[in-house]
């Protein structure tokens, strides 16, 4: 009778110990993406339309050289605890720069900002550029060597 249960009990047991299911990308499906913002709801919009988009600014941030260099009276705020910096230009959401978690793969980079993945117009070992793509002057998508995203850099209207 021990054996019986010794055996049930060790049928139950190895049953139960099946591996993991494949993940969506091992079989080949899309995995779903949760974008970090929808760059069409947010670009050339004003601070205070985004604050009821995205949220209140986390902070302020002075603007670099290259920025002062377009425009001297713009300003530059952090949204989403630093995943997203936008640069105002002429008062409207100009700028916007996205920094995904790490390890992002650049084939999620469009899917993160909401849109749908197209290749892009150009692409080299660390960059990845569309142009005019949903009526946006140009996305940046800036990679490592391990072909994982470091930062994305929407451009709205100011080049």
């Amino acid at each position: 009778m021990k054996a019986f249960f010794l055996a049930l009990t060790l049928c139950i047991l190895t049953s139960s110990c099946h591996s993991q299911p494949a993940s969506s990308e091992e079989r080949g499906q899309t995995p779903v993406i949760t974008p970090i913002i929808d760059i069409k709801e947010i670009a050339n919009q004003t601070q205070e339309d985004l604050e009821h988009i995205i949220g209140l600014t986390s902070s302020f941030q002075p603007l670099n050289s290259e920025e002062l260099a377009v425009c001297k009276n713009c300003q530059k705020y952090i949204y989403k605890n630093g995943l997203v910096r936008i640069v105002y230009i002429n008062d409207m959401a100009d700028w916007i720069t996205v920094n995904p978690p790490d390890s992002t793969p650049v084939q999620h980079a469009l899917p993160l900002l909401g849109l749908p993945a197209t290749p892009p117009d150009t692409k080299s070992d660390s960059l990845s550029r569309w142009k005019g793509l949903h009526g946006l002057r140009e996305i940046n998508v800036f990679t490592r060597p391990d072909r994982t995203i470091d930062y994305m850099l929407v451009k709205v209207l100011t080049p």
